[in-house]
């Protein structure tokens, strides 16, 4: 079993799936009958998912949950070549659009902003739509828990929805994301305390960790799954 797998199936046991009763509705007591586990519905926002259209880490942590009886639904944002909505493995992929595709975001936020005159204005559009497409899907059906893949956007979206909805947020944060946000005191204005209120930080690294614990995320948050 490969290290990601592992680490995979640690994220998917941490995540717990309620058990119901069912109710014989035809007699007038109720008896206790088979127990059945009813499937956790979980959003992952992720701003990507196939890294060069490959299966990555991302995707490889989504089929383990779902093996490990939980519905998913990523939702990201669109690039161009890829398809608007589509099923892998039984994890459904829903990507929103948000400028027409030859303007769209190519590789990373960072990568855009740094390369490209507009690509703070690109950052800005995805990061708006990215917030009223999620909350439109959360009013078609309701998740039980918000994972955010990368501490912003993504990661504050899904911090903000488990708020409005009342739902449990779990943040996977990156080594990358760890000057971007050492060199923002704005960004660690409102993202430490994302992290601080979420059920749980997943860092990928000791490295990752450490850094995060000197801005200010508390040690019984953070936990490290990965080298």
């Amino acid at each position: 079993m490969s290290i990601k797998s592992v680490n995979a199936e640690k994220v998917s046991k941490s995540l717990t799936i309620q058990k119901y009763e069912n109710k014989d509705s035809n007699k007038g007591d109720t008896k206790k009958s088979k127990i059945t586990k009813k499937k956790k519905l979980i959003y992952v926002l992720t701003t990507t998912y196939f890294d060069s259209k490959k299966q990555g880490f991302i995707h490889t942590l989504n089929k383990t949950l779902v093996k490990g009886g939980f519905e998913l639904k990523a939702i990201t944002c669109h690039r161009p070549g890829e398809l608007i909505e589509e099923s892998v493995d039984s994890v459904l992929i829903k990507r929103f659009r948000y400028l027409p595709e030859n303007h769209e975001i190519k590789f990373s936020i960072q990568e855009e902003i740094r390369n490209s005159k507009l690509g703070l204005l690109k950052g800005i559009l995805m990061t708006g739509n990215f917030f009223v497409y999620t909350f439109f899907e959360c009013l078609k059906k309701r998740p039980d828990i918000f994972i955010g893949r990368w501490v912003f956007p993504s990661g504050y979206i899904a911090y903000i929805f488990s708020k409005i909805f009342g739902k449990k947020c779990v943040i996977e944060i990156l080594g990358s994301e760890v000057t971007l946000t050492k060199n923002s005191k704005w960004l660690q204005k409102f993202l430490i305390p994302c992290m601080n209120n979420s059920a749980l930080v997943i860092s990928n690294s000791y490295y990752t960790k450490n850094k995060f614990r000197k801005m200010g995320v508390k040690k019984e948050k953070i936990i490290k799954i990965g080298n």
